[in-house]
């Protein structure tokens, strides 16, 4: 027989307070407008970019991780998607993606520090539909729904080649529909 044990989550979305604004490349006062002007989703400039060149490197589906940070503001969350990651290792057709754990190993060793604690986390994922309208599709809603199942968790779907895209939120799938900003913060 197997007994499971409940435990509370190694990471935590982070509470307003311990945003480090000291480490803004921008001034704080040009952070909080780009938050009153509805952008919640900060993307570093290179995750952005790695991501959609990912996205143009197959007619087939492509998909990965995001990796960063997410902190507690009022009763929604700020993102920021430091990175990417994704791998080779992958089954994929034009319709069909099939990642493996190998993908998974891979974002851990960017989230933990030396002694093995998460610093950052796994925010969400992204994968493509080329040449096809980026939605959750029946399988993408169950694939969020059980391994992406938390409040801040992020999916994004985007057609690489017309360069459209949709960003579902939370455990619900809610879609996003607030702005995104490029922008190095950190």
């Amino acid at each position: 027989m197997i007994e499971w044990k409940e435990e509370e989550p190694d990471i935590k979305v982070l509470p307003w307070d311990k945003f480090p604004f000291d480490k803004l490349k921008i001034k704080t006062e040009q952070f909080y407008q780009y938050i009153k002007d509805y952008n919640y989703i900060f993307f570093k400039k290179e995750a952005w970019e790695n991501m959609w060149n990912h996205g143009k490197s197959s007619y087939n589906e492509v998909g990965g991780l995001f990796i960063g940070y997410v902190y507690q503001y009022n009763n929604d969350f700020i993102w920021y998607i430091e990175s990417i990651v994704y791998n080779n290792d992958l089954i994929h057709s034009t319709t069909h993606l099939i990642l493996f754990p190998s993908l998974w190993q891979k974002a851990n060793s960017l989230i933990l520090d030396n002694n093995g604690n998460p610093e950052k986390f796994i925010i969400g994922w992204y994968h493509t539909h080329p040449n096809f309208t980026p939605f959750f599709s029946i399988t993408d809603q169950n694939t969020h729904k059980h391994f992406f199942n938390f409040d801040y968790s992020l999916g994004l779907v985007f057609d690489p080649f017309s360069e459209r895209f949709t960003i579902y939120k939370g455990k619900e799938m809610e879609l996003y529909k607030d702005k995104i900003k490029i922008i190095d913060l950190f």
